[in-house]
């Protein structure tokens, strides 16, 4: 089904976007999601604090980049709107407003970037996009590439921004651009 892993370590989520294009609807496509998120389940386990030991494992991360000339560009992957919605409401993962502000100092202080891309909607995102909770496919990452670069990131000096812009414009679907 041309779904799987690729040669060059990335996932091909095909499978999954021909089901998101023929069952559009938001309850279905993220009922699994919405009910982790509401029982703690799989990426969504409650907690009011953050994972210090994941804080401490970046921290080496980054020292390990900054040690071997290696440039950061790090950020907090977007959620869907509904699933942002979904996390507020059912109020047992406040951690998540918390990894910014825990891991910020690291990466800056390294003059590396971080950006929180979570807020979608900020990003001319929509919940459409996402063929669930987590995953984004082509679309979101040329949209959240292109924020980026519009917001003066070092990234900006090696894409061609009319290209990506260009090729996001005449997408296949909400999903694939290529």
């Amino acid at each position: 089904e041309n779904t799987g892993i690729r040669k060059d370590g990335s996932w091909n989520f095909n499978r999954e976007v021909k089901i998101s294009l023929r069952d559009n609807h938001k309850n279905l496509k993220f009922s699994k999601d919405i009910e982790r998120i509401q029982n703690g389940g799989y990426r969504f386990k409650f907690s009011n604090e953050v994972n210090l030991e994941s804080v401490f494992e970046l921290k080496r991360l980054i020292e390990y980049c900054e040690n071997n000339n290696i440039y950061v560009v790090a950020m907090i992957n977007p959620f869907p709107k509904s699933i942002n919605e979904e996390i507020i409401k059912n109020g047992k993962h406040a951690y998540m407003n918390k990894i910014l502000p825990e891991v910020k100092k690291i990466i800056t202080n390294a003059n590396f970037e971080i950006w929180d891309i979570n807020q979608l909607t900020n990003y001319n995102m929509n919940d459409d996009e996402f063929i669930d909770a987590v995953h984004g496919v082509e679309v979101a990452s040329v949209k959240t590439l292109l924020c980026m670069i519009d917001h003066n990131s070092i990234l900006s000096n090696f894409v061609n921004k009319e290209k990506l812009t260009k090729a996001l414009n005449q997408r296949r679907n909400n999903y694939i651009i290529y």
